[in-house]
């Protein structure tokens, strides 16, 4: 009975896979990698160039914006800053464009691709549809005659198992006269972990401020924040650096929440053009903690108070603090 043997100098080996199927593990490897958010601009370029070469842009696009909604929180926010310049400095926002027109994104994937493209400065105004209804988790507003806090949650995942936002602080005090002061962006928690994380903790704890937050609705919220950026314009203040860092969030879940018969008119372009001019709201805070800051008395008239009296997050101290 013969049998069989392999021929001399013949091995065997894995069959070549094209790099369109080895994407998705590669983007998921190298977004979840702890160290890649703290890489530069430069260096996330090269990797994105990298891991899409010899992927046709309609074929990786798709892809890139599924791998974003399994990508850690660090990486989201660096592809939201890196991605849209990316996009247009290598001509993919035509091939990204066409997606969208084409329904070839749906739900969270589509709501990205627009704010993508809408950062990268390719006017899509005609393309932008409202925010789906159940995007919005909520909002909470609280406010005196000096200052206020903006708190603005959606659900990140279809099944609305995880929520992330922002919170606007908004000072009335010159030079800011209404103006977003800061902001803070919040990482993703489930709802209840975000409502204890992000609302309670202003009135609860011993370094809560005692500012117990009230509910509000999107159209309210909506505003509220377009009335302080307006305010931003009017001062010549430019946007705080870190909502400059979120434009793509901002753009994709700020601008889609319902008007109001009140909301005041606001495009990604006007966003865009007060990330750029104005002075740098950093500066006039690092005064106002280490020299001074001006007060708007009840009367009308302005009273400059020695020595800052804020707190490290720009709130006014307690007397005896």
């Amino acid at each position: 009975m013969s049998r069989q043997t392999a021929r001399p100098g013949k091995k065997s080996r894995a069959p070549d896979l094209s790099p369109a199927v080895l994407l998705r593990p590669r983007l998921d490897g190298l977004w979840g990698n702890p160290v890649w958010p703290g890489r530069s601009n430069d260096d996330l370029r090269a990797d994105l160039d990298a891991v899409v070469r010899g992927i046709p842009p309609a074929t990786f696009l798709g892809t890139m914006l599924k791998a974003y909604a399994a990508a850690p929180a660090p990486a989201q926010t660096r592809l939201d800053q890196v991605v849209p310049a990316w996009l247009r400095e290598r001509g993919y926002s035509a091939a990204l464009r066409d997606g969208i027109v084409r329904g070839m994104f749906t739900g969270a994937d589509h709501e990205l691709a627009l704010a993508w493209l809408q950062v990268a400065g390719d006017g899509i105004h005609a393309l932008i549809h409202p925010q789906e209804p159940d995007a919005f988790f909520g909002a909470h507003f609280y406010g005196d005659d000096s200052q206020a806090t903006l708190v603005l949650l959606w659900y990140r995942d279809r099944r609305r198992a995880q929520v992330q936002g922002f919170n606007f602080l908004i000072d009335y005090n010159p030079p800011w006269d209404g103006s977003v002061k800061d902001i803070i962006a919040f990482p993703r928690r489930d709802p209840k972990s975000a409502i204890r994380d992000f609302v309670e903790i202003w009135y609860r704890g011993d370094d809560s401020h005692g500012l117990r937050l009230a509910p509000i609705s999107a159209v309210e919220a909506k505003r509220r924040i377009l009335e302080a950026l307006i305010c931003n314009d009017r001062q010549s203040i430019r946007l705080p650096a870190d909502l400059i860092a979120n434009q793509a969030s901002f753009i994709r879940h700020v601008l889609p929440l319902p008007d109001g018969p009140d909301t005041p008119p606001f495009t990604a372009d006007d966003f865009i053009a007060l990330a750029q001019t104005g002075k740098r709201p950093e500066e006039i805070m690092r005064f106002e903690q280490q020299v001074g800051r001006r007060v708007r008395m009840e009367d009308g008239t302005e009273v400059f108070i020695m020595g800052g009296g804020l707190d490290e997050d720009g709130w006014a101290e307690k007397e005896g603090d």
